[in-house]
């Protein structure tokens, strides 16, 4: 079931002048799949079940549910996806996918509160420290950045733009912070420039390879 969201997802991010004209056709098979194996997985799933399952199980699912429209499923999965994340990074990650979906669907006082779990998250977490955790919080911050941006809200995404510099301008490596910062109003025009083409989930979280620290960041914590 992953292959299929992950399809649909690669669908979904064709442009629209790019369409073939059986992009839609495409879609809907993959999609009828996707529903059929979610729905087959939701029903066999038990008690006993769920000791064996973890956050990306969780994670698939919710996706699948959220493609179909159906949001009751899609919140009751994405729920049991941040309650089975193991680590503060996972959990943040899993929050903001969550907080995309959340943005989707017109709620963006309840996906601010995911972003602002998330960041909590990385802030207490024992994993990481030094220019790594700020690292960390400053691009949680700019993907709620551009999630702002791209789904009309000029004013917020001004504001948490702010919280990014405050976070980049904490990193020591002075390369690094100025890096950071220098890339960050950049990252901010782009998404106020796509507005109203919100991005798919997975595409505005930390990618561990642009944090990583051949970049000259503090890596103490990666794993």
């Amino acid at each position: 079931m992953i292959d299929s969201v992950l399809k649909i997802q690669k669908l979904d991010a064709i442009p629209y002048t790019d369409r073939s004209a059986d992009h839609l056709h495409e879609r809907g098979i993959e999609l009828q799949r996707t529903v059929a194996l979610a729905r087959q997985a939701d029903r066999l799933i038990t008690k006993d079940a769920e000791k064996l399952l973890t956050d990306v199980d969780y994670l698939t699912l919710a996706q699948a549910f959220a493609m179909d429209g159906d949001t009751f499923l899609a919140d009751r999965y994405w729920a049991r996806t941040l309650r089975a994340s193991q680590r503060p990074l996972h959990s943040a990650t899993n929050k903001s996918n969550y907080a995309w979906y959340l943005f989707s669907t017109n709620r963006p006082d309840d996906a601010r509160s995911q972003y602002e779990s998330a960041v909590i998250d990385l802030t207490n977490s024992i994993e990481s420290e030094g220019d790594w955790k700020y690292l960390q919080i400053g691009w949680f911050y700019e993907g709620w950045m551009r999630m702002e941006a791209q789904f009309g809200f000029a004013d917020d995404a001004s504001v948490v733009r702010e919280r990014a510099r405050d976070a980049y301008a904490q990193i020591v490596d002075e390369r690094e912070r100025t890096s950071r910062i220098s890339s960050l109003d950049e990252s901010f025009e782009r998404a106020i420039g796509a507005a109203g083409v919100p991005p798919m989930p997975g595409s505005v979280n930390p990618s561990l390879g642009d944090m990583s620290p051949t970049r000259g960041a503090n890596s103490k914590g990666h794993a």
